[in-house]
């Protein structure tokens, strides 16, 4: 299986938008990553802590804007 930044980002941005759905202001990020995300995704704690810091908008706006072709009429196979 290839490794690509974009899938990655695609990941964290699931379990960002998991966690931001469920998460309630009263309730420890903790006890919110026992019980939604680790059954979802089987990422350790230290793991999702990393995902909520990263910031998969800005990245994934950046590749994009890699991806587009200089020559929107000629596309390259590489």
């Amino acid at each position: 299986m290839a490794y690509t930044r974009k899938n990655y980002l695609l990941k964290v941005k699931a379990v960002c938008e998991l966690y931001e759905q469920m998460h309630k202001p009263d309730v420890p990020m903790v006890r919110t990553y026992r019980n939604v995300i680790y059954p979802c995704f089987y990422i350790s704690l230290c793991t999702f802590q990393r995902y909520l810091n990263t910031n998969y908008k800005k990245e994934l706006r950046e590749l994009g804007e890699q991806q587009q072709p200089v020559n929107p009429k000629q596309y390259t196979l590489f």
